[in-house]
């Protein structure tokens, strides 16, 4: 092999390389969390409902917008006062992003109870050209 030979393939790999890298970064993943935290603790139910796809998947129990905004407004009665989520992971796969971690969320009930749930999600982000990253699907495991 030629001198010159290793010399274009070296650069034709560098190019390759490059031009593979996503488009995408982990820290869009973290500021989109970020803002879905902002919305839980401020309770903005269509801001949460809008965050998800379309047919976004809120563990199973309420799929789509409307359906997930209808579930969000059954708990406008409690007080949200402190939200968290912590990032485990984030691998991110062209225009989609497994998303790991743990939430911490105090809130205060109705009855003037105050409680605190906590556990990890699993988020599974989808990229829509108008409107950056959503949640297609998230669930939660709670702590025992």
């Amino acid at each position: 092999m030629t001198k010159l030979h290793l010399l274009t393939t070296a650069f034709i790999l560098i190019v390759l390389l490059f031009s593979c890298k996503g488009k995408h970064s982990k820290d869009e993943i973290v500021q989109a969390m970020r803002r879905y935290d902002r919305f839980i603790l401020e309770m903005q139910v269509d801001s949460i409902a809008n965050l998800y796809t379309p047919d976004g998947n809120l563990g199973g129990v309420a799929i789509g917008r409307d359906s997930i905004r209808a579930l969000l407004h059954k708990f406008e009665n409690i007080k949200v006062i402190f939200q968290e989520s912590t990032t485990d992971s984030i691998n991110i796969s062209a225009d989609s992003a497994t998303h790991t971690g743990s939430y911490r969320q105090t809130d205060i009930l109705p009855q003037r109870d105050t409680v605190t749930v906590s556990g990890r999600f699993v988020v599974n982000w989808k990229w829509l050209e108008k409107g950056g990253w959503h949640i297609q699907k998230m669930t939660t495991i709670p702590d025992k």
